[in-house]
């Protein structure tokens, strides 16, 4: 078996959307609904041996308007907050990813519609987030 140092690699996101704003007509210089202030994530991938790979990573979402509330009036959803995992085994010809995305399976909504012409107790839809997922994916070279 050989002698691998163990690496770390370290990875940053950030986007922005904070100025996105609807640029004319009624609802001008409004936030667009449904875009998030900012995205951003943060990981850190370490190499465990010549074979694996183990990485975990943070992901935030910021708040954002519902969709069709175009006079930003409404409500804005919360920030969102994930864990998520990753490992990878390269074994030969082949390559194998397990991912655990929302790890902590926290219960939140990503999605959310606002309708003002409907009676109080309809006036806001959400939708929920997945919750926590898992996924394995095997790849062959040949």
């Amino acid at each position: 078996m050989e002698n691998v140092p163990v690496v770390c690699i370290l990875s940053c996101s950030v986007t922005n959307t904070i100025n996105s704003k609807i640029l004319a007509g009624t609802y001008a210089g409004k936030e667009v609904p449904s875009v998030p202030e900012y995205i951003g994530s943060f990981g850190v991938e370490t190499k465990i041996n010549a074979k694996e790979i183990l990485d975990i990573s943070y992901r935030s979402v910021g708040k954002s308007y519902a969709s069709g509330d175009n006079s930003n009036s409404g409500f804005r959803t919360h920030q969102q907050h994930y864990v998520d995992l990753r490992y990878n085994l390269k074994n030969g010809s082949w390559d194998w990813t397990a991912n655990i995305n929302n790890v902590l399976d926290k219960k939140q909504y990503d999605y959310a519609v606002y309708k003002p012409a409907y009676l109080d107790l309809y006036q806001k839809t959400v939708y929920p987030t997945l919750g926590r997922q898992l996924s394995l994916t095997g790849r062959s070279v040949f």
